[in-house]
């Protein structure tokens, strides 16, 4: 049920931008190769702007969502270990999207939000 919650809040929190599955699998992959490289030499500014906005809509949400955790005084609802880098986070997100295609109509936000609920929820 928290689970849910947090999810709605979060869509709901992203209703402004509404980009959807396809601008997000856009946005991310530009920033895979980014942080696997590990410089942004050779890549176009497009693409690092790109990256930078995939960067941006992961910790976003993920701050978003324990904010929320934070203000309804709840135990948290997503546990990344600190050794998770952003590029694996990333990583989940792309895979997340690539294997629910018919969620590609979904906001950019609410799909990131079940990526991460999907393999860091708190148990």
């Amino acid at each position: 049920m928290r689970r849910m919650l947090v999810a709605v809040g979060l869509t709901v929190w992203a209703a402004s931008a509404m980009a959807d599955g396809n601008t997000l699998l856009q946005l991310c992959r530009s920033l895979i190769p980014v942080l696997e490289k590990g410089s942004t030499v050779g890549f176009s500014s497009d693409d690092l702007f790109k990256a930078g906005r995939c960067h941006g809509l992961i910790e976003g949400t993920i701050r978003t969502a324990n904010l929320m955790d934070k203000v309804y005084e709840k135990e948290p609802s997503i546990c990344i270990p600190a050794d998770v880098s952003p590029l694996q986070l990333a990583k989940v997100v792309v895979k997340f999207v690539e294997d629910n295609p018919k969620s590609l109509s979904q906001s950019e936000t609410g799909l990131i939000a079940n990526a991460v609920f999907e393999n860091y929820l708190c148990e």
